[in-house]
C-alpha cells in the first residue's frame, strides 16, 4: 500500500492530506502518512471486552446470592472465572493493543510526526516526536517495530502511504555503519 501519486505538475502528491494553518495565516499541508489496517478491529475488540466486563459486573450480585445454593467449591470456581473475564481480559487486551499506531501524521513545517494510539478507555492518545527521537531496536520485541522516547510502538509496512516516509521512520535512509565497536564483547588483556 505504499502509494505515491503525481499531481498535474509532476510533483509527488500523497492521497490524504490535512490542511492546517500556520500563525502567519498561510496554509501548510499536514500529511496523513500512515493508517493502521487493524484500527477498526482493535476498537471493536476493546469495545466488546468492555461490554462483557460491564455485563460481568452486573451479574456478579446475582451469582453471589446463589453461592449458598451451589456449594463453596463451585461458587469459588465460578467467582474466579467471572472475575477473570471481567477484570483480567480487558487489561490483557490493552497490554497487547496499546502499542498499535492507528494513524501517523507528518507536519513538514516543523518536521514532526504525531502518532495516535488507543488508550485503555478507547480514547485517542497522541505522541509528537521528530525523526531523531525514533529508535529502531536491533532485535524488536513482541508487538514492537520502533521505540519513541523509550515507548514501543507497532507499525505495519503496508499502512504507509509514502515509501520515503517509511524509509525515514524505519531509519533505512541512514547509511549503515559496519564498524565494530571495540570494548564490547571483548576481554581486555592484562599486562
Amino acid at each position: 500500500m505504499l502509494v505515491e501519486t503525481n499531481d498535474e505538475k509532476g510533483n509527488k502528491a500523497f492521497p490524504f492530506c490535512l490542511p492546517s494553518r500556520n500563525q502567519e495565516g498561510g496554509t501548510n499541508e499536514r500529511e496523513v502518512m500512515y493508517t493502521g489496517g487493524l484500527t477498526k478491529q482493535v476498537k471493536n475488540l476493546k469495545a466488546f471486552s468492555f461490554a462483557t466486563s460491564i455485563a460481568g459486573i452486573t451479574i456478579q450480585p446475582i451469582i453471589f446470592q446463589k453461592f449458598h445454593e451451589i456449594g463453596f467449591g463451585a461458587s469459588l470456581s465460578m467467582a474466579g472465572i467471572v472475575g477473570f473475564f471481567t477484570f483480567v481480559t480487558p487489561y490483557l487486551i490493552h497490554t497487547v493493543t496499546k502499542r498499535y499506531v492507528t494513524e501517523m501524521i507528518y507536519d513538514p513545517t516543523t518536521d514532526t510526526y504525531t502518532a495516535k494510539t488507543i488508550s485503555f478507555f478507547l480514547r485517542k492518545k497522541e505522541m509528537t516526536f521528530t525523526a531523531r527521537d525514533i529508535e529502531v531496536p536491533d532485535v524488536p520485541g513482541m508487538f514492537t517495530t520502533i521505540k519513541v522516547h523509550k515507548k514501543p510502538l507497532l507499525l505495519t509496512p503496508d499502512g504507509f502511504y509514502s515509501k520515503k516516509q517509511y524509509l525515514r521512520i524505519m531509519k533505512l535512509d541512514v547509511p549503515l555503519d559496519f564498524e565494530i565497536e571495540e570494548g564490547k564483547g571483548e576481554k581486555k588483556e592484562s599486562t
